[in-house]
């Protein structure tokens, strides 16, 4: 059930610097229950603390990129950040960029986070920041943005498109149609260019996004958690397989 009846529409605005520490944690509070992942990367108040301000950094940085629009749904009876969504603009022009989101810049300033930051589903991967397995291997992160690499590279690659690098509701929040109306907003600028959208999904994204119309483009990457959580190797933490899907929308009048 995704209605939206009985609660005020939620008011949609472009979020600044000054919204990122409230943007993250409502992000935090999105998937702390559920996102087996979160858990895995950090498992305790301390490590909680150094992703907040990871986070925090990655955010503002995404908030002053000129290829990004970081879009909060504001609840009009508390004022509080309820949902966000962060899209990016793929090989858009300067011109067409200036349009969508209003700033200004010049060919070389395309990009301000160095270094490339990679963020899938919401998870923030490649921002230099270690994540070294502890035996030297690879880790389950290295698996994660190995296989987001393969799917950018196989259906973005030059390709003028709109990603969607999070969406996250806060709980108290979910189940009103927050989500819908984000991802709304990004199917009607999609559109509007021509363009196809991609994302990444979580097991828990990723009905909604089938409902409105997103299509996998791949097979799932599928994680077995237990082999990267030594601690529950038996089984007693509810620990399984964790799955990330690969999805496409066309925009409408699309010839396929």
């Amino acid at each position: 059930m995704r209605k939206s009846e009985g609660y005020p529409l939620p008011v949609l605005e472009i979020a600044t610097k000054e919204d990122v520490p409230e943007i993250v944690d409502q992000m935090i509070a999105a998937s702390s229950n559920n996102n087996l992942i979160l858990q895995l990367r950090y498992p305790s108040p301390e490590h909680l603390a150094k992703m907040d301000i990871r986070m925090r950094k990655v955010f503002t940085s995404m908030i002053e990129a000129p290829d990004y629009i970081m879009l909060k749904a504001v609840d009009p009876e508390t004022k509080v950040i309820a949902a966000t969504a962060a899209w990016q603009f793929v090989h858009f022009k300067d011109a067409e960029l200036a349009s969508v989101t209003g700033r200004k810049q010049h060919a070389d300033e395309r990009l301000v986070m160095q270094p490339q930051v990679i963020i899938a589903a919401g998870l923030v991967l490649n921002d230099g920041t270690s994540d070294q397995d502890e035996t030297g291997g690879p880790t389950i992160w290295d698996v994660i943005e190995e296989a987001y690499q393969k799917f950018i590279k196989a259906w973005m690659g030059s390709t003028k498109s709109i990603y969607l690098a999070s969406l996250s509701t806060h709980p108290r929040f979910q189940r009103r149609g927050i989500g819908t109306a984000l991802l709304t907003w990004g199917h009607e600028l999609a559109d509007k260019h021509g363009v196809p959208s991609f994302l990444v999904s979580t097991p828990f994204g990723h009905p909604l996004y089938e409902h409105l119309g997103w299509r996998d483009v791949e097979r799932p990457l599928k994680l077995e958690l237990q082999k990267w959580a030594p601690y529950a190797s038996n089984g007693d933490m509810g620990w399984g397989t964790f799955k990330y899907y690969y999805m496409l929308r066309m925009p409408k009048n699309a010839i396929v």
